[in-house]
């Protein structure tokens, strides 16, 4: 749950997204707008400062100190090229590739995995923490089913 002083709304790349000041971490952050589950509008009123003024928002601005992985891609995951920015791509044998990724976050590298399927492999780690982030995903998903929660 987080209280945010929205500053613009834009579309990008297929998906609504909006940038304003994040009051759960004191800094400007930018939303997708589908991600959004519930949404309250509050009586309050904020004023902009100069120095809110977002004249260009970059969809994924990644810490360049972000840990890395390397995918080792089936051919009908190619989008994920078009999608993320990557470091680097290396064409291989029957159509894989070898992408090297930024991760944003341990979350976001799971959901990207899980959706990626079996077929994906993980083939390199700068942090070795992010090793086992498809098995202990998939582990929790497999625990909702079986004991009917929601997560």
């Amino acid at each position: 749950s987080r209280e945010v002083d929205p500053y613009r709304v834009f579309a990008a790349d297929g998906a609504w997204y909006v940038v304003g000041h994040c009051h759960l971490v004191d800094d400007t952050r930018t939303f997708r707008v589908d991600r959004i589950f519930r949404l309250d509008v509050l009586d309050e009123v904020f004023e902009r400062s100069p120095s809110t003024e977002v004249a260009s928002v970059q969809v994924f601005a990644l810490d360049p100190a972000a840990p890395r992985v390397v995918l080792d891609l089936p051919p009908d995951g190619r989008w994920v090229v078009d999608t993320y920015p990557a470091d680097q791509v290396v064409d291989g044998p029957d159509g894989r590739l070898s992408v090297t990724l930024p991760v944003a976050s341990r979350a976001w590298l799971e959901r990207l995995l899980l959706r990626l399927g079996p077929d994906t492999r993980l083939s390199d780690v700068s942090d070795p923490t992010l090793k086992a982030s498809r098995a202990e995903a998939a582990a929790r998903v497999l625990a909702c089913y079986r004991d009917g929660s929601d997560g």
